[in-house]
């Protein structure tokens, strides 16, 4: 019933991120301007991987969005997992990536939505080596009106 996966992460160590495919279709970075847009990304994205029976996670949702989303009948709120983490100080942040890397080389989840998360290109080329790894998909969201 369920497959296991037993890719070897150590492997991903040797691999230059520079020189990796940028035509990605396990990693897509998506831009929204308002609330609206992020909730139709997320049901856009909750309706593409529903019938695969595995999770959608959701890392740093918004939090009005995903009410939003849970208002549209037509997705199911049975396989979304949504999880806060917290990348406040230097230390917690590579941690956070580094249990980003493992939930996507695990392959337990059809897709996994990132919020708001700044990465650079050798953060994004390492996520892109570890969703091809468990063949889990991969979208990172940002928000292009963001004002400082």
């Amino acid at each position: 019933m369920f497959l296991s996966n037993y890719n070897n992460i150590n492997t991903l160590e040797s691999i230059d991120y520079n020189t990796t495919s940028k035509g990605s279709t396990w990693l897509q970075h998506k831009y929204v301007s308002n609330k609206l847009e992020l909730a139709s990304e997320y049901a856009a994205i909750c309706q593409q991987y529903q019938q695969q029976g595995k999770w959608v996670m959701f890392v740093n949702s918004d939090e009005a969005a995903m009410a939003q989303l849970a208002s549209f009948v037509d997705i199911s709120q049975m396989n979304i997992l949504c999880v806060h983490l917290k990348d406040n100080c230097p230390d917690a942040r590579n941690s956070v990536l580094q249990n980003i890397k493992r939930t996507l080389a695990n392959g337990n989840c059809a897709s996994m939505v990132l919020s708001g998360q700044l990465l650079s290109a050798n953060e994004s080329a390492e996520l892109e080596l570890y969703a091809a790894m468990g063949e889990t998909h991969c979208s990172i969201i940002e928000n292009k009106n963001v004002s400082h």
